[in-house]
This record gives structure tokens, C-alpha cells and sequence, in this order.
């Protein structure tokens, strides 16, 4: 039983670090999203988000380091706290949702895909 415990949380880290190697440039990339629609389109955008983004692009760095260290130590406290930071950078996109305007936009399409990208990353019971 724990040899499949084992091997589940193995397959669930290997989905996790390569979340983790590209969400930095996922985030970079919304964050120049919103600068080319700002200033380059003129489009009427509030500061608010800009920070919210950034917070995103910085706080997968520290996210990312943390887990490179403890991945091989403790599966469990990293795809838990793998999870929290998920969870934060949720809370985070709701905010920037909020501020753009709602569901009348693209960015809830960005919520949504980030939701279900849960499904993939996670055991059941955190998804």
C-alpha cells in the first residue's frame, strides 16, 4: 500500500516541477500582456492588476526554489504546500478578475483554465 502511496506522489511531483518550470514564463508573459494592452493599445486597464501580475511573477520564484529543495525529502508537505501556493496565486487571478471587469473579458478564460489545470496536478481530494 505504501509502495503505491509512494509511487502516486512521485507521479503527482513529476506533474508538479514541470508546472513549476514553466510558470514563471507563463506569468512573465501575462504580466507583458497587460503592458502591451495598456500602453502599446491604450487599453483602459487599472493599476491594481499590474501589481497583482507581478505578485504572481515573483512569487514563483521563492515557489520554485522552496520546492527544488524539499521535493525529494517530504512528498507530502511539498505537494501540500505546492498546493497553498496554487491556492494563493487563485485568490490572486480572482482579484485581477474582479478589477478587469468580471466574466465580460478574457481573463476569466484564464481562471478557468487555471482551475482546471488543478485537476491534472493534484490527487483527488486536493483537486
Amino acid at each position: 500500500m505504501t509502495k503505491n502511496i509512494s509511487t502516486e506522489n512521485r507521479e503527482f511531483l513529476s506533474r508538479i516541477e514541470a508546472d513549476i518550470s514553466q510558470r514563471f514564463l507563463i506569468a512573465s508573459f501575462f504580466l507583458l500582456v497587460m503592458l502591451i494592452l495598456k500602453f502599446g493599445l491604450k487599453f483602459p486597464l487599472p493599476t491594481p492588476i499590474f501589481y497583482l501580475v507581478s505578485l504572481i511573477v515573483l512569487f514563483s520564484i521563492p515557489v520554485a526554489l522552496f520546492f527544488e529543495k524539499f521535493k525529494e525529502k517530504n512528498f507530502n508537505l511539498s505537494i501540500n504546500c505546492y498546493f497553498l501556493c496554487f491556492f494563493i496565486d487563485l485568490i490572486l487571478l480572482t482579484a485581477i478578475v474582479y478589477f478587469v471587469g468580471g466574466i465580460t473579458w478574457i481573463i476569466p478564460g484564464i481562471y478557468l483554465f487555471y482551475t482546471i489545470n488543478s485537476f491534472w496536478l493534484f490527487p483527488t481530494k486536493q483537486a
